[in-house]
């Protein structure tokens, strides 16, 4: 889900990976995720922060663990069992075709996915905010580790 311009919410289907002109043209790697930290700085995302913050819903994510031989696959879900909303910054076009690159990458701090509270997710939506304050909304209202279950799968 994104915000238009006029402050209306709209869902879309966006490929997830980003890769912008610059990463083509020097033959960079698309991004599934993006660390909130290089997001304001690092010229691979410029701009994103301004205008293509939008939120991804997912009811659980993955990670991999490398134990040697063999890497164990975990699930986390929120304890509620109810949609996690994440953090994503992208870029793409509303309406018509989409530009080469477009795409989404998961924003990541403290090395997991920015998830927020519906509230706070909101306010990521908000254009009207400053990048710089949104990535304070970030790092002081991610939701702690502590909301989620992790089992082996």
């Amino acid at each position: 889900m994104h915000r238009l311009l006029d402050g209306t919410e709209q869902f879309d289907t966006i490929h997830w990976g980003y890769r912008p002109v610059l990463a083509v043209e020097r033959d960079l790697p698309e991004r599934t995720t993006a660390p909130l930290e290089n997001i304001l700085v690092k010229p691979y995302y410029k701009g994103l922060m301004d205008t293509g913050r939008a939120i991804l819903s997912v009811d659980a994510w993955y990670e991999l663990e490398d134990t040697g031989r063999d890497a164990k696959r975990w699930r986390f879900q929120h304890q509620s069992g109810e949609l996690a909303l994440v953090a994503v910054v992208a870029r793409w076009e509303v309406y018509g075709h989409q530009p080469p690159g477009a795409g989404f990458a998961i924003v990541m701090y403290g090395g997991r996915p920015a998830i927020l509270a519906p509230e706070d997710a909101r306010q990521w939506l908000d254009l009207s905010l400053s990048a710089n304050r949104v990535a304070c909304l970030v790092r002081d209202k991610i939701l702690p580790g502590s909301q989620f279950v992790r089992t082996e799968n």
